[in-house]
Formats: C-alpha cells, sequence, structure tokens
C-alpha cells in the first residue's frame, strides 16, 4: 500500500521552501488475531436461524394459548347484553320466538331475556323489531 507524505524542501537539500508530496510505501496490514470471516458468517446465520425459531415458538404458544381460553373470559357476550354463564339464568335464549301475550310490553319481554341489564336487551329488541310497541299475538325473535 502507498500513501502520499508532504515533506518540506529544505529536508531534501533544496533552498526554497514549498512543500513537496513524496510517495511513501508501507507494509500491508494483515488480521491474523481473530476468527476468519466465513466462520463469522456461519456463527452469525447460526444467531439469525436460532431467533428464528424462538420467534416461531413464541407465536405458536400464545396462539395456543389463546385458543385454550374460552370465549367469555374476554368477555364475548351476546347481543342482548349478557355472557354465556348469565344467559343461562335468563328466561329467553336468544334465537328463541316469543309469543307476545296479553299486557306485556317491550320492557317486560327484556327482562324475561336479561334479568340483569333489561335496558341493553330493549335497545336489542327495539332495533330488532323497528318499533318499541309489541301487539298481543306478535312473534317476536330475542337477539
Amino acid at each position: 500500500m502507498a500513501a502520499l507524505e508532504m515533506i518540506p524542501e529544505l529536508e531534501l537539500g533544496y533552498d526554497v521552501e514549498r512543500p513537496r508530496l513524496h510517495v511513501v510505501t508501507s507494509t500491508p496490514r494483515t488480521f491474523t488475531s481473530g476468527r476468519l470471516v466465513s466462520e463469522r458468517r456461519a456463527a452469525r446465520a447460526r444467531l439469525v436461524q436460532r431467533r428464528r425459531r424462538i420467534a416461531v415458538g413464541v407465536i405458536a404458544f400464545v396462539v395456543f394459548a389463546a385458543l385454550a381460553i374460552p370465549g367469555h373470559a374476554f368477555g364475548k357476550t351476546s347481543p342482548v347484553g349478557m355472557s354465556a354463564d348469565t344467559q343461562s339464568a335468563a328466561t329467553l335464549q336468544p334465537g328463541m320466538v316469543y309469543d307476545v301475550q296479553p299486557g306485556d310490553t317491550l320492557m317486560t319481554i327484556a327482562k324475561l331475556a336479561n334479568p340483569f341489564s333489561p335496558n341493553t336487551a330493549f335497545d336489542a329488541l327495539r332495533t330488532e323489531l323497528h318499533s318499541s310497541f309489541v301487539i298481543t299475538g306478535e312473534h317476536v325473535l330475542i337477539p
């Protein structure tokens, strides 16, 4: 390898004080310490592969854990606003058809569908029927 060095001409025996460029040769640098490039590349490839395997394992574990947990643990509710556990306490279940009896109102049907939160059931029934009134003998689908 070669380099350029500026040397004042006084050192060279000239009387003029102008610097000149002088080519200086040096010995090439060798890197004999440390691992070979091929070994470092192979180690890096193994590290990347190990990280990918760990990432796939973590993702698989999370997906498996999410599928193992029941839906009501995430707060999954029916359109009437009840979880699966509280639906079993209601007289009317979602998907049932209710025949309106004399004296029934939309709120009494909502209380039968969801005794814990009848206002939520009332809103769902009103949306389903597009009305706030029911007529005796009418068939109402419980949402």
